[in-house]
This record gives structure tokens, sequence and C-alpha cells, in this order.
């Protein structure tokens, strides 16, 4: 694969946490980005696993997450 150099705007804070991620993961800034972009690029073009196919479509589309969160904790009584 050829690499090409890319200069890239982030906030410095940003920058900062994402140093220490990558160290403790033992990658690189670079390589975090390029699977990143990978992933991203190609996400409309994969095929989905059959395990999320069968769950598509299981909720209504008006579903509200904080509704079902509120539910799980009465349900639970968190």
């Amino acid at each position: 694969m050829a690499a090409t150099k890319l200069t890239l705007l982030v906030d410095k804070k940003i920058i900062e946490r994402t140093k220490r991620y990558t160290k403790h993961h033992h990658t690189t800034i670079s390589r975090l980005v390029s699977r990143l972009l990978e992933r991203l690029t190609h996400a409309d073009t994969e095929e989905l696993p059959p395990a999320v196919v069968r769950l598509v479509g299981v909720l209504p589309k008006e579903a509200s997450l904080d509704e079902h969160h509120t539910r799980l904790r009465d349900k639970y009584k968190l």
C-alpha cells in the first residue's frame, strides 16, 4: 500500500488523549486514523453480520433511547 502524507487540524486536547490511547494500545495515530477511514469508507459497501441483520427492524422507528433506559431502570429498580 502506498502511503500519502496528510495534515489535519485537531484540537490539542484530542491529540493529547489520542497519544495516550495509541501508546496504551501499541499503535500510532497514523494507523488509528487509517483504520478509522478504512471502516468509514467501506461501511456502506460491507454486508452486515447475520446477528445484526436479524435485529434490523426490531424496534419501531419512533423508539427513544431515553425511554428505553427509563423502562430498564424501572424494571430492574435501578
